[in-house]
């Protein structure tokens, strides 16, 4: 039997509940280190390019941080600027349809200003400090990168001659992942309030789709949710199998996800380019149409 905070449980309802045992020793120092480090490298990202970049302007991030890190099928690569931001002049093109594939995971840590990084940090600090408390650090991570890259695949889906930047694809991701392993477990949705959470920020994302990537939100959302299936309940189902079956089948699952999602960002960045979307077109401001996505604060 194992002791409870009222009574005792015993070890089939504990397994059969996916109830973690927490030791005190565990509550006191246990840290959401995951969230913690991803939290970290956004951070830095966007100092770094405000320092490498030289921008005095505290609160907007360097035009060309966003342009040399964001997201996009393929527009004509920047070589100045004049007053007004306006390119004026160019060689070729860039982008994921040019051989640029960084883009994919690199707009996931780039952001358009310091409202924006911290909007998406308090979220990512909540969602995340709950994903490691419930599911383990790694398991986390696994389903971040995995809505990270779908959230990408569905930015270039959406708007492929956009600018897309910023962490909400992943966010999004995890919202959708609670979603899904709630469900596989019988959780009624409408009885979490996580459920009211994603509707306020589709509604939110919808209605300011001029500013908001929709593409990178959905897509996020949806490779998510997919995540939670396969990184964490399939492995869970698997009640025959020992640990270390369950933990290659959650890494076999995780990093196929990533790969697949990798894979069709590619195919549709080419077909976009191929179709002449963006790398047809003149020299544009690397500003204008730019796609910022953010995640609205969970309430409720």
């Amino acid at each position: 039997m194992h002791q409870a905070s009222v009574g005792f449980h015993c070890p089939e309802c504990v397994a059969k509940e996916h109830t973690r045992v927490v030791s005190a020793r565990g509550l006191a120092t246990g840290q959401p280190v995951a969230t913690l480090v991803l939290m970290a490298i956004n951070i830095i990202v966007w100092i770094g390019g405000q320092i490498v970049w030289k921008t005095n302007d505290l609160l907007t991030t360097s035009p060309e941080a966003i342009s040399k890190g964001g997201l996009f099928a393929g527009l004509p690569s920047m070589l100045s600027l004049d007053s007004t931001g306006r390119v004026v002049g160019y060689s070729d093109y860039v982008g994921v349809a040019h051989g640029e594939w960084y883009r994919l995971l690199t707009a996931g840590f780039i952001h358009a200003g310091i409202i924006h990084l911290a909007m998406n940090m308090w979220v990512l600090y909540i969602l995340g400090r709950i994903f490691e408390e419930q599911l383990g650090r790694t398991r986390m991570v696994l389903i971040y990168f995995a809505s990270l890259f779908a959230g990408s695949l569905g930015a270039l889906v959406a708007s492929p001659d956009s600018i897309t930047v910023g962490a909400s694809g992943a966010i999004f991701g995890l919202m959708g992942a609670l979603l899904s392993i709630a469900k596989a477990r019988g959780v009624a949705l409408r009885h979490t309030g996580l459920l009211g959470i994603v509707v306020l920020n589709l509604v939110i994302t919808f209605g300011l789709s001029s500013y908001i990537s929709v593409g990178a939100h959905v897509g996020g959302l949806i490779g998510g949710a997919i995540a939670g299936l396969v990184i964490v309940d399939l492995p869970e189902r698997m009640h025959r199998a020992d640990r270390r079956t369950r933990s290659i089948v959650m890494w076999a699952g995780g990093v196929g996800l990533c790969i697949v999602f990798i894979a069709a960002s590619i195919f549709v960045a080419n077909a976009a380019g191929d179709k002449g979307s963006g790398v047809a077109r003149g020299p544009a401001s690397p500003t204008s149409g730019q796609v910022i996505g953010v995640a609205g604060p969970p309430t409720g």
